[in-house]
């Protein structure tokens, strides 16, 4: 009799955890969907030019459409600047940023420089983002400039959902021993509802890209800290980091930290053995770590675009 009552009461808890897992799951899908739908809000009603550094992100995409390669910091388009300029004055840019209207609107990025110091990102910033992005904007070539923006804020707007998703996952693999955790679900929660993190992520530019990339590696990275590591999950985590220092060099970090684990993990297993290879091993290790710190520095040397790192004139 006692053993039935217990296994009926096994069972009923086994079902309420399992509905209770199937519900959390259903209100991630609902989150998702509302982050898609905050960023949505934010990439319309946001006026156009004014998520930061908007219009030069657009010029580095729009040259890149043109040129069909990566641009450099000489390469120019006269006709594309006015293009950017006359937007921006439509939709009342230099009021926005300058509280009043100027008594000459500006005909080319130097003079709208000297009105507001806008940072020109062409020759700077990693080429990825820009060259798949690149790619929608020559699907759509007699499309005009303000179009355009409009649709490169609505792609990387889908980008915010899988971003919650990731989020979720990784605080998973952080509460598995507590599968009635709503860690997860409230790590979610935070992501789709915050606002700053939104508007950049919905805006143009390669933060949203880099913010997902970001949570793919954290992700992949907890999850094989507590479930052990293959090769295929390796080589899946370095192409991901690769690819996100093509897209954006404040992926550097996770390239330090993950690194620093490795060099860790390898001092650890060669400890084991004789002397000579304890030696070697931590010789090893600190002239991983120079040589990283060093490639560090020269990396965050390059992010210095055309006026990024300098004086205003």
């Amino acid at each position: 009799m006692i053993n039935s009552y217990i296994s009926r009461i096994t069972k009923a808890y086994t079902w309420v955890s399992w509905m209770t897992k199937r519900l959390e799951q259903s209100w991630v899908v609902l989150l998702m969907a509302f982050a898609f739908a905050h960023g949505m809000i934010y990439a319309l009603l946001i006026p156009l030019w004014q998520a930061p550094d908007e219009p030069m992100l657009y010029e580095y995409v729009a040259l890149t459409a043109q040129l069909g390669r990566v641009p450099q910091s000489l390469d120019q388009n006269p006709a594309l600047e006015r293009q950017i300029l006359q937007s921006l004055d439509q939709h009342n840019f230099w009021s926005y940023v300058l509280d009043t209207t100027p008594d000459r609107f500006p005909q080319t990025f130097t003079e709208a420089t000297e009105l507001f110091w806008m940072p020109r990102q062409v020759g700077g910033d990693p080429p990825a983002y820009f060259a798949l992005a690149a790619l929608a904007v020559r699907l759509v070539p007699n499309w005009g400039v303000d179009a355009q923006v409009t649709l490169l804020r609505l792609l990387n707007t889908t980008l915010i959902p899988a971003l919650v998703l990731c989020a979720y996952a990784a605080a998973q693999e952080l509460t598995v021993a507590n599968p009635d955790s709503l860690i997860p679900f409230a790590v979610a929660a935070f992501v789709a509802l915050h606002p700053m993190l939104t508007i950049i992520d919905s805006a143009i530019g390669n933060d949203g890209l880099a913010n997902l990339l970001a949570g793919l590696i954290c992700w992949l990275w907890l999850r094989m800290l507590r479930r052990g590591a293959t090769w295929q999950q390796i080589a899946i985590l370095g192409a991901l980091i690769l690819f996100g220092l093509t897209v954006k060099r404040t992926l550097l970090p996770y390239v330090v930290l993950i690194c620093a684990a490795g060099i860790i993990a390898l001092i650890v297993r060669i400890w084991r053995y004789s002397q000579i290879a304890r030696i070697a091993g931590a010789v090893m290790a600190v002239g991983l770590a120079i040589a990283l710190v060093a490639w560090g520095s020269t990396q965050l040397d390059r992010s210095a675009a055309w006026g990024w790192l300098g004086q205003r004139d």
